[in-house]
């Protein structure tokens, strides 16, 4: 197309102009022509006009000049005739072809001209002078066209001609030339479209008389300069391929290198961390002798020496113990085996148990301990009060070493909360030497301490911090630090607690029982001010507050008309240095004599033992630094007569309802496993209450809708819809009714779910195999019912077969010879199922013969599914397997179970083949067991 429309270009640009100038050129010709006629005819015109008009008209014919003037004007060739007429018409002479009188009667009487037929007429009048009478006559002309029209066409003619013969030559000329441009710029145009498709190989080929010849040989030469580039190129990309495979084949090898390198390294670690471990438990067996037999000895008779011996053993007893109790939670830390409780937090009672052991060494350099705990912070939650005091130590006493004067602010508050859980900041603020930058980053790390200088003053491993780390990332927390090197520090981190089934879910803690009370407060320290402030405002009262002494009866007599004070909170130490018996005693006396107000002094113990023998029998009371929540509030109730009539903390249930009677607790329980289900079933029937059996999610939404329940037992991996899932469609369904307490059951480790489990909506979690005991806890928790303790019946002696083991020489009649302990563990441990179906001889035999009847197909499924790598699908098969192993006494088989599950969970597929061999063998083992016993005589009641 291209190609063509050059050649249509190039033969327009020759035709056009040619077709314009032949134009041109006829039509100039044809004006011309036409010019020439009509000046001709009025050159006659003007000619026969002067000749006759010049002679005299005589009717005589010897002698008439004007007829011979007629004749002479006829001789010429183009005139036919010659007429002269009256002016009506009539004629009076006729020179040469006779002119009928109809053709110019009706012309004459003004001088014109006109044609007819195939003659060109004109009129005039003769002058006068040229006629004999006296009546005016005409003369008409007839002038032949035929020989202008012959003229006209041979001109046409001879136009035609010439034109058709440019034409012709135009056409020839243009097309030589297109052909001359068009077909070497069309095999350039095509050598081009080659060399861009990378065919260097065919070159243009073009006549050597061509213009574009010079153009064709460059394009060639370029083309091959562009072939040898890119030949150049590729063995450039060739080469450099080769390198680069050459190279990622040797980082490969390199990373593997550094893989095994790196797995060495972590299961060295992890060796070390293990030995570590078990050295610091050895080493804590002796140090707790040293400490028990020293309280024993400091019981004996001894001289002071001897004290002062012992006391440097213990204290450098308890020293080596604390270190040693770090380095054995670290250790546990960092091989992943220390595990987190969840049971019921006080929160206020563990704050006051956490400062009340770091307050003597504050005491010791006089720094004062304040504690800030929001009003909305509730009370009872669950978690692992032990590890978060065990964070808490740390970072209080971690302040109080690099504190040397001013105070220590622990504060908590609640970030955010959700139905089921509470997110707590934890705040250690003190106004010690702060940290740079630099020391801020490098913090947490493990055996490090900022200052050497420091570290020798005070002591430490450089572990406290990485440990608080490490259990506040356990606890599904973050930590942290703000400071300013020379300002202080405050460290923060945050815990996900449970909501406990006695915790308010509106109302704050104590709020409103001081409502009506006015309080003052005197205190020389701003924080210690903002501190009882804090609580009393956050219980309902007025408070006002000073801090100078001498502005206390000012104060209170101002108030005493419109507001009177109930009761005043002095702080013993007028400055941060003083201490005045006296006027703490005369301001003491002053307020109970003068004002009848109570007072509560704030002091240490040290200080306490001073004034107490000088405020006997005046209204007062003492409250020790630091300061809790509860002692203050119970203390300001007593000293008022305020009777707290119920705790608003477990005043109010999860449950809007009363308490329930045993036999009125209906519980649905969920579970895919028929065995798993069945224990679970016939453990709640064994402790009286009503339990409905379901087997998947959609049963369980079904039977919610229709029925109430007190209590959900929900299993966790189901097929088609899980147990979170469910959990998520019941929640929904409650957006009227009261809230059913969800449990979860699930055969993993209850501390590495328990915060997924709780955020989907569950309540709390219980990890099986779940024993009696424990479903009547978590009942009595969540339910308000107590459930009465059955007598456990007298069970026979453990026959000598109750572990028995399967080996290729037993004695094919089913006697087989007891374990020992020598034996590997037990295919079938009859104790061990007894004892997790509560000493239930005919329910262990149950347990033990649903879960043989399902091991064909488990083996069948686990073999199918892992050849085909459908991993998901084979963790589900184990998971129920380990799951029905849970509640029976297999212990191998639900060791492997346990171990492939898990795995599974966290995608590793290494050792997976060794394990599924493993799996089915002791699948098959306990498949031959079963053929070589009999369940029912081996788990009879006798």
């Amino acid at each position: 197309m291209k190609s063509q429309s050059v050649q249509t270009e190039l033969f327009r640009l020759i035709t056009v102009p040619v077709f314009a100038a032949c134009f041109i050129l006829a039509s100039t010709f044809f004006y011309l022509q036409k010019s020439h006629i009509e000046d001709q005819f009025s050159n006659n015109k003007h000619l026969a006009t002067e000749l006759l008009n010049s002679v005299v008209f005589s009717n005589k014919a010897s002698t008439n000049p004007f007829a011979e003037a007629a004749n002479a004007l006829l001789a010429t060739g183009d005139y036919r005739s010659i007429v002269v007429s009256s002016a009506t018409g009539q004629q009076i002479a006729s020179y040469g072809l006779p002119l009928r009188t109809h053709s110019y009667q009706t012309q004459l009487g003004v001088e014109s001209q006109w044609t007819h037929e195939d003659s060109l007429i004109y009129s005039f009048p003769l002058k006068k002078s040229n006629l004999q009478s006296s009546t005016p006559l005409w003369v008409i002309i007839a002038i032949d066209k035929r020989s202008w029209a012959i003229s006209e066409y041979q001109g046409t003619i001879t136009i035609l001609l010439a034109g058709s013969l440019c034409l012709f030559l135009t056409f020839y000329f243009a097309r030589r030339f297109r052909d001359a441009l068009a077909t070497p710029l069309q095999k350039i145009e095509t050598g081009l479209r080659d060399f861009l498709k990378g065919n260097f190989e065919k070159s243009i080929t073009i006549e050597p008389s061509s213009v574009f010849k010079d153009l064709a040989s460059n394009i060639n030469r370029l083309g091959a300069l562009q072939k040898s580039a890119n030949d150049e190129l590729q063995l450039n990309i060739d080469q450099s391929t080769h390198e680069l495979r050459e190279t990622l084949e040797t980082v490969e090898i390199q990373n593997i290198e550094l893989d095994i390198a790196r797995k060495s390294a972590l299961q060295a670690s992890r060796v070390k961390s293990e030995f570590l471990a078990n050295t610091s438990h050895e080493i804590r067996t002796p140090l707790n002798g040293i400490l028990g037999f020293s309280e024993l000895l400091r019981k004996t008779e001894l001289n002071n020496q001897q004290v002062d011996y012992l006391t440097t053993i213990e204290e450098s007893a308890k020293g080596l113990l604390t270190i040693i109790n770090d380095i054995l939670d670290f250790s546990r830390l960092e091989i992943g085996t220390l595990t987190l409780e969840y049971k019921p937090v006080k929160i206020r009672q563990l704050i006051e148990d956490t400062l009340k052991l770091q307050t003597p060494a504050a005491n010791e350099k006089n720094i004062r301990m304040l504690t800030i705990i929001d009003h909305d912070v509730p009370e009872n939650l669950l978690g692992d009060p032990l590890r978060l005091k065990q964070v808490l130590s740390n970072l209080v006493s971690n302040a109080i070493k690099f504190t040397d004067v001013g105070y220590i602010l622990l504060g908590v508050s609640k970030d955010q909360s959700s139905e089921n859980q509470f997110t707590l900041k934890f705040r250690v603020t003190d106004s010690g030497i702060g940290l740079s930058q630099d020391q801020q980053e490098r913090l947490f790390d493990p055996f490090t301490q900022l200052d050497s200088s420091e570290s020798r003053l005070h002591g430490g491993t450089g572990l406290g911090l990485a440990i608080a780390k490490g259990l506040v990332d356990r606890m599904n927390g973050t930590i942290g630090v703000e400071s300013t090197l020379g300002k202080g520090a405050t460290f923060w981190f945050t815990s996900t607690l449970g909501r406990s089934p006695s915790a308010s879910a509106k109302q704050t803690y104590l709020a409103g029982t001081l409502r009506g009370v006015h309080a003052l407060v005197f205190d020389h320290s701003n924080m210690g001010r903002m501190e009882i402030t804090h609580y009393l405002t956050g219980w309902g009262a007025k408070v006002c507050e000073t801090g100078e002494m001498e502005d206390i009866e000012p104060q209170i007599s101002f108030f005493s008309n419109s507001e009177p004070v109930d009761i005043a909170i002095i702080d013993s130490m007028i400055d941060i240095k003083t201490f005045d018996r006296l006027r703490i005693c005369e301001h003491v006396t002053q307020l109970n004599h003068r004002f009848n107000i109570p007072v509560i002094i704030l002091a240490p113990s040290s200080i306490q033992r001073i004034l107490e023998p000088h405020l006997a029998g005046t209204n007062s009371l003492f409250i020790n630094r630091p300061l809790f929540c509860n002692k203050l509030h119970q203390t300001i109730c007593e000293q008022l007569e305020i009777v707290a009539t119920e705790n608003i903390e477990s005043r109010t249930y999860l449950h809007q309802h009363e308490p329930l009677e045993q036999q009125q607790v209906n519980i649905l329980a969920v579970d895919d496993n028929p065995a798993n289900l069945k224990l679970v079933t016939e453990l709640l029937k064994g402790l009286n209450i009503n339990v409905t059996p379901v087997e998947s999610g959609e049963q369980a939404i079904a039977q919610i809708k229709d029925s109430h329940f007190d209590l959900i037992l929900m299993d966790i991996q189901m097929p088609s819809m899980d147990g979170i899932e469910t959990t998520g469609h019941i929640r929904e369904l409650e957006t009227s009714g009261p809230r059913t307490p969800i449990i979860a059951l699930t055969a993993h480790a209850v501390s590495e779910q328990k915060s997924r489990l709780l955020l989907a909506g569950m309540d709390d979690c219980l990890s099986k195999p779940v024993s009696e005991s424990e479903l009547r806890h978590v009942i009595e928790r969540w339910t308000n019912v107590t459930i009465a303790t059955k007598i456990a019946p007298t069970n026979p002696a453990p026959v000598a077969s109750a572990l028995i083991e399967h080996s290729p020489n037993a004695d094919k009649t089913g006697e087989n010879q007891p374990a020992t302990d020598s034996q590997a563990a037990a295919i079938v441990d009859r104790a061990l199922g007894l004892s997790l179906t509560n000493q239930n001889p005919s329910l262990a035999g149950d347990m033990l013969s649903m879960l043989i009847e399902t091991l064909p197909d488990v083996l069948h499924k686990s073999r199918t599914q892992y050849e085909n790598k459908q991993f998901d699908e084979l963790q589900e098969t184990v998971h129920k397997l380990h799951g029905g192993c849970c509640y029976c006494g297999v212990p191998r088989l639900k060791a492997i179970s346990e171990q492939i599950d898990k795995n599974l969970q966290k995608n590793k597929y290494n050792n997976l083949a060794n394990e599924i061999q493993l799996l089915e063998a002791e699948i098959k083992n306990l498949l031959q067991w079963a053929e070589e016993h009999d369940i029912d005589v081996l788990f009879s009641d006798d």
